[in-house]
């Protein structure tokens, strides 16, 4: 990202305006093990979560990514209570949080489930060209706009377009 967009996250981390945690901490680690049982797994990251939420008060909580936290469970219905447990942790604190969650597992249908707003970001194949995609699948409360538009990033940042600049009529 520094060298992409000039931003410089170790002093955004220096000054306290961001704080990145990684699940992988020692006190994660014990319960990777093989041998645990998943839901273990999930109760533990859910009180790191909540412990880390309370200790630096963030307005914002991003988690990239949520599937490799929820593949080892088997069942649906676990996966569904697990997912709701966290998002339960989430809601409880004044803040935004940003999910990611892939496709290839069929996790994200759970995950959408449960969450209060899904934007899908993706690639569009148009004629011989690709183009990034964005669409807003929910957004509880709010109307959004039913179509997909096209997201360009670029050295000026990031924007939406309302047409494709490849669009066949």
């Amino acid at each position: 990202m520094y060298s992409s967009f000039n931003w410089d996250f170790w002093e955004l981390e220096n000054s306290g305006m961001i704080s990145f945690r990684d699940a992988a901490d020692p006190g994660m680690r014990a319960h990777k093990k093989i041998d645990k049982e998943p839901t273990k797994l999930i109760e533990t990251f859910k009180k790191y979560l909540s412990h880390t939420i309370e200790e630096v008060q963030p307005d914002r909580v991003f988690i990239d990514s949520m599937e490799t936290m929820f593949l080892v469970i088997k069942s649906h219905y676990t996966l569904m209570m697990c997912v709701d447990d966290l998002f339960d942790v989430l809601r409880t604190h004044d803040i935004t949080s940003v999910i990611t969650v892939g496709t290839m597992f069929g996790i994200d249908e759970v995950v959408e489930y449960g969450a209060d707003s899904v934007t899908n970001l993706g690639m569009v194949r148009v004629g011989n060209n690709l183009q990034r995609s964005i669409h807003v699948v929910k957004i509880r409360g709010s109307a959004s706009v039913n179509q997909v538009r096209v997201l360009q990033i670029s050295d000026n940042g990031v924007s939406v377009l309302t047409q494709s600049p490849y669009l066949e009529f």
